[in-house]
């Protein structure tokens, strides 16, 4: 939802001339996917090892009984 947002909101990006990625731990093939499916204009970074993640504290598992962290810069 939160990538999706950026997407609806891509213009206000451009104006402020920011560049944008989205960074997850799953492999390039599915990043393709997931790119197509929602139609992102901007890339996915592979987080191999989830170092990246690591270093904004957003490692800990999405899908529990209530969202614990997610980071968006």
């Amino acid at each position: 939802m939160q990538l999706c947002a950026v997407r609806d909101d891509w213009s206000k990006f451009q104006r402020k001339d920011t560049v944008v990625f989205g960074v997850n731990h799953a492999e390039a093939s599915s990043h393709k996917d997931f790119i197509t499916k929602y139609s992102f204009p901007f890339p996915l970074l592979v987080d191999d090892g989830k170092r990246v993640s690591a270093k904004y504290g957003a490692t800990r598992p999405f899908f529990k009984s209530r969202i614990i962290k997610r980071t968006v810069v």
